[in-house]
Parts: structure tokens; C-alpha cells; sequence
């Protein structure tokens, strides 16, 4: 059924509260204001995902709270035709793909929101991945909890930004990222986090465009099929 709501424009939204177009304001993190109404004939919803894009996900460096989102998106696409995103529900891992494969994404950086900082004096982060075992998963879209201790995932993919270089890292880039494809099994046994400097000794990096082949290799060994 057609979704027959009007479509809101910022002006309409201005009339409403008995505002001037010119009132309509937003700040951006570092407090500088972004003025929404240049374009008075653009729906609200559609200025509010813009600005979404633009200041959590549509800069160099991102931060630690959407970089996560980005990443799992990234790797999903680079993964292609068979493999579905779902960690935007309550599923206990992030991605699914053929046969049933279950894959987990983490995600870490050189360069962060914080590297400026006089304390820090630019020296990058070192790098980890959380792959800490659960004490189960929410399935049914989050109703049903499953009691299922240990990690759900067949797969860890752990993803690493390695440019430090303020002019040069741009997180938005996959061809600037690193990937890990690591079965679930070969983790430490009940350890919470990992270090990027164990996983590089451990296990080869693999580039975006091989992404794809890589996974499917590793997980026809797991799942053998």
C-alpha cells in the first residue's frame, strides 16, 4: 500500500513552529552552524539524511561510533551477489552468506578522531579488534534470546585502516584498508580482544577486490561445500 503521507519540506516545518526559513539551523560536531534552509523545497527527512551522510560517514577520519557501520557495509559490498547484511537487527553477527556462513566484522584505525590531541602528539593508534565470545545472540528481529555461549560467527573478517597520515587517510576509501580473514576456531580461546600486530603474524591481509574469493575459499574449508 502506497505510503500517501505528505512529504515535508524545512519552509513547511518553518510555517508550523512560526519560524523564518532563515532560523532553521543545525551545528556541526565542531560547532559550526550548517544552515538546512538553502533548500527550502527539500523534504525534512530527506535534509536530515544528507546531513546524517555528511557529518558521520561522508569524512576522511570517522569516528569510532560510525566507522563500525561503515565498515560492515563496506565489507558486505565487497563481498557481493549471495551474502546479506544484518547487523542492523538484533542478529548475533553481522553478515551471512552461502550455506548458512555466518561472518563477523570488526574494524580499527591508525588514524582516529582523536590523533591530534597535544597528549597524543600524532602518535597512531596501534590497533585492536574486539572478538570477546558472547553468552548468546538475540534472534527473531531481537525477541527471542538464544543462550548459546561462545562466538556465533564462522568468520572474523578484521578490518584495518593502516595510514597515520592525516593528508592522506581516508577511511570512505576501501582501497586504503587491510583485510583479515580469519576463521572463528583459530581465535584465542576466550580472549576479548586481539591485537593488530598478533593478526598480522598470524594471518595475510588481503586487499578489497579480494575480498570475495578469499572468504568464499576459507569458508568452503569450514563449512566443506
Amino acid at each position: 500500500m502506497a505510503d500517501k503521507r505528505p512529504r515535508r519540506s524545512a519552509k513547511d516545518f518553518a510555517k508550523r513552529f512560526g519560524w523564518e526559513a532563515e532560523d532553521i539551523i543545525v551545528r556541526d560536531p565542531s560547532g559550526k552552524i550548517i544552515d538546512i534552509s538553502k533548500k527550502p523545497d527539500e523534504p525534512i527527512t530527506d535534509q536530515i539524511f544528507s546531513s546524517l551522510i555528511r557529518d558521520l560517514f561522508d569524512v576522511p577520519i570517522m569516528s569510532n561510533l560510525s566507522r563500525p557501520h561503515y565498515v560492515e557495509r563496506m565489507v558486505a559490498i565487497g563481498l557481493g551477489e549471495g551474502f546479506r547484511l544484518v547487523s542492523a537487527d538484533w542478529a548475533g553477527w553481522d553478515i551471512e552468506g552461502p550455506k548458512g556462513l555466518r561472518i563477523e566484522v570488526k574494524q580499527s584505525a591508525a588514524r582516529q578522531t582523536w590523533t591530534a590531541r597535544p597528549s597524543l602528539a600524532g602518535k597512531p593508534t596501534t590497533g585492536s579488534f574486539d572478538i570477546a565470545p558472547r553468552k548468546g545472540y538475540f534472534s527473531e528481529g531481537g525477541s527471542e534470546w538464544v543462550p548459546k555461549p561462545g562466538r556465533q560467527a564462522h568468520i572474523y573478517i578484521l578490518a584495518w585502516h593502516p595510514i597515520a597520515d592525516e593528508t592522506e587517510a581516508d577511511h570512505r576509501d576501501p582501497a586504503q584498508w587491510l583485510f583479515f580473514i580469519v576463521p572463528a576456531k583459530q581465535l584465542p580461546q576466550d580472549q576479548k580482544t586481539i591485537s593488530r600486530t598478533v593478526v598480522e603474524k598470524k594471518w595475510s591481509a588481503v586487499r578489497f577486490e579480494q575480498l570475495r574469493e578469499m572468504t568464499l575459499n576459507t569458508s568452503k574449508k569450514l563449512l566443506k561445500v
